[in-house]
């Protein structure tokens, strides 16, 4: 199973931006709702001679101005802090209590300030890793290309290679004189028609066996290259058929080992 996510379909965006217009729809009654309950009840406190606790109300909607609209939310916190600053001495019109206010005024601009700080921070951060995940789209794409564009190469030279591999073999097979192929170790590569028919075996039943299997030629093909010999073969019927044999390595440029092995038969008949 692929574990990686599809960085070039756009589903992901699209359902994170549908929901953040989901949420932000619901943002400005929530904060009108906040925002009333926060002055309502600081008035309420004020006329009850009560001074404390209710300033905390006002961290709420600026908290939720703070996170969903960090442009605004320092002026918005600057206003909203100047409504508690006017309640607080318009109603008890208690000059003690100034000190105090203005100590909450400074703590309600830094909450403010260190949320709308890292806010920022986050957008930042979110625009890099889109930025980079953009790059890495374009990257994959063009593996993608790339890749695709050998395994169609690829795909061509194996078709290539099985057509002339076809081709090969068809021309070995149309060859009357028997023919067959050894790699270095003896094991049988490739035969031809009149081989097959010669020792009355199948192509499939001889191809990748040792040459063991057929003893004389074993024992003629360990003997020097080159030289000429006649064998009597016997047929799947046990009938012998004498016939010329001749061996020949063929090595490979600069390489003292036989790459393969041909073996060339000749049918000796009465009159030969």
């Amino acid at each position: 199973m692929v574990l990686y996510m599809d960085l070039t379909s756009p589903e992901t965006d699209i359902s994170d931006q549908t929901t953040l217009i989901q949420l932000r729809l619901w943002t400005i009654p929530v904060l009108v709702v906040l925002i009333v309950l926060a002055v309502g009840m600081t008035v309420l406190c004020l006329n009850f001679s009560y001074y404390i606790v209710f300033q905390n109300l006002y961290y709420l909607p600026i908290i939720l101005v703070c996170i969903n609209y960090p442009k605004r939310g320092i002026l918005f916190t600057t206003g909203i802090s100047l409504v508690y600053v006017i309640l607080m001495i318009a109603i008890p019109r208690n000059p003690s209590l100034l000190v105090p206010v203005l100590i909450r005024f400074v703590f309600f601009e830094l909450v403010a300030a260190v949320i709308v700080r890292l806010c920022i921070k986050k957008t930042e951060s979110e625009t890099a890793f889109q930025l980079e995940r953009d790059a890495l789209a374009v990257t994959l794409a063009a593996q993608k290309d790339f890749i695709e564009s050998e395994l169609e190469k690829n795909r061509r030279l194996v078709h290539t290679f099985q057509e002339t591999d076809k081709h090969d073999q068809h021309l070995f097979n149309q060859l009357q004189v028997p023919l067959l192929v050894l790699n270095k170790d003896l094991y049988i590569l490739r035969v031809n028609n009149a081989f097959s028919t010669l020792v009355g075996r199948q192509q499939e039943d001889l191809t990748g066996r040792n040459l063991s299997t057929i003893p004389l030629l074993e024992a003629a093909a360990r003997k020097p290259y080159g030289k000429a010999m006649e064998l009597a073969l016997p047929d799947s019927d046990g009938i012998f058929h004498p016939s010329l044999w001749s061996f020949s390595a063929v090595y490979s440029l600069g390489d003292p080992v036989p790459a393969a092995i041909v073996a060339v038969g000749q049918l000796l008949t009465e009159q030969q």
